[in-house]
């Protein structure tokens, strides 16, 4: 058991290592649109005015008032925390790993019962669909940008991937 935890660990490492290279680099640029400084202001002033932390779809669709200011517009789906956050926060990178960790250990699970020749085609399909389904579902039916969802989406089809082909080789070393 201690050979298949080192295993994940591994697989966990590329993937924390993946996502180095597409959030914590100027990459990561790409997938943010930015507002100038004075608009950025009133926005945040304005998000202070929300009752709680959430996810916020305005103008609401669901009422009556606002789905006419859908049609139109702006239109905005707006993740909200109140209390804020700091720019870097070591725990988000220790709950990032332990993240990486299970989705490492459920690739051993999932890898070790596939046939050995197969695994890498797996690995692959595996992070193809799971990045399909989670990431180009938002531009479809939450109107969500593409830049920003192709970007998601080659980062943890790549992060995804990686993990699979370290299971992978680290599976065809146990056997």
């Amino acid at each position: 058991m201690m050979r298949m935890i080192l295993g994940w660990v591994l697989a966990a490492v590329a993937m924390f290592l993946v996502g180095f290279g597409f959030y914590a680099t100027p990459l990561s640029e790409t997938a943010v649109s930015k507002a100038s400084d004075a608009t950025g202001a009133q926005i945040q002033a304005a998000l202070r005015g929300l009752p709680r932390d959430g996810f916020y779809a305005i103008p609401n669709p669901l009422t009556a008032a606002d789905a006419a200011g859908m049609l139109t517009g702006p239109t905005a789906f707006v993740h909200v925390r109140l209390a804020g956050r700091p720019v870097f926060d070591p725990m988000t990178l220790a709950k990032g790993f332990a993240h990486y960790l299970l989705v490492a250990a459920l690739l051993g699970a999932v890898l070790g019962g596939v046939q050995r020749g197969a695994r890498s085609g797996v690995a692959f399909g595996m992070a193809g669909v799971a990045v399909l389904f989670i990431h180009f579902g938002g531009p479809i039916w939450w109107s969500y940008n593409w830049q920003t969802a192709a970007f998601f989406a080659v980062a943890d089809f790549t992060s995804l991937a990686v993990g699979g082909l370290v299971m992978t080789w680290w599976l065809r070393r146990r056997a």
